[in-house]
């Protein structure tokens, strides 16, 4: 199956869409009004655990930027087509955001594919 079929009823996220138009992985990522960097490459394994204990998830391509939830990161990772992009370099799941002790959690996990997916 296609990233575009599993992602259909997906609802855009347009503040994310404007964020990967210089690049994708965006250096950071703005979301809601916290500015963020990447961080670390994650294992599918973790990013997905990530998911489950509550980070946020997105999926950021060139077309399609979308707030996931585990269950769908899960799909999407393992899916052909994110698999085939991460096999020739042009996807990453990544870690932005940090936790500091005392101040609040920004961390999210963001999988990212430099190609087009409508």
């Amino acid at each position: 199956m296609s990233l575009s079929a599993v992602l259909r009823g997906v609802p855009d996220r347009p503040d994310l869409v404007a964020q990967v138009l210089l690049g994708c992985p965006p250096q950071f990522l703005v979301v809601e009004g916290v500015r963020r960097t990447w961080g670390r490459e994650l294992t599918v394994a973790e990013a997905v655990a990530h998911a489950e204990r509550g980070r946020p998830a997105y999926l950021l391509t060139f077309g399609k930027c979308v707030e996931l939830s585990p269950s769908l990161l899960a799909e999407v990772l393992a899916d052909e087509d994110f698999q085939r992009s991460a096999g020739g370099g042009e996807a990453v799941v990544r870690m932005y955001g940090r936790h500091r002790a005392g101040e609040p959690d920004t961390r999210l996990v963001v999988a990212a594919a430099a190609r087009y997916v409508d």
